[in-house]
């Protein structure tokens, strides 16, 4: 018997625009709202260790960085 595997987790980008989402309708104070800033922390603390430990290619660091241009001017 074959067995698939589908991958069903969402992607970083998706996470933050859900994360933005729970802070633009949630009171800042909020139990959603102060669970949505810690996932980001904990994003941002990951993508800083991966960086620092120099996990991260320069491959990988020049698709960030388009990215992110592209994202600035869509």
């Amino acid at each position: 018997m074959t067995v698939h595997k589908i991958d069903v987790r969402p992607s970083w980008d998706a996470v933050v625009r859900i994360t933005l989402g729970v802070l633009g309708t949630n009171d800042f104070y909020s139990d959603a709202s102060r669970d949505a800033k810690k996932h980001l922390f904990d994003m941002a603390n990951i993508l800083d260790t991966l960086n620092n430990k120099g996990l991260l290619t320069q491959e990988m660091k020049e698709t960030i960085e388009e990215n992110r241009n592209f994202d600035q001017h869509n």
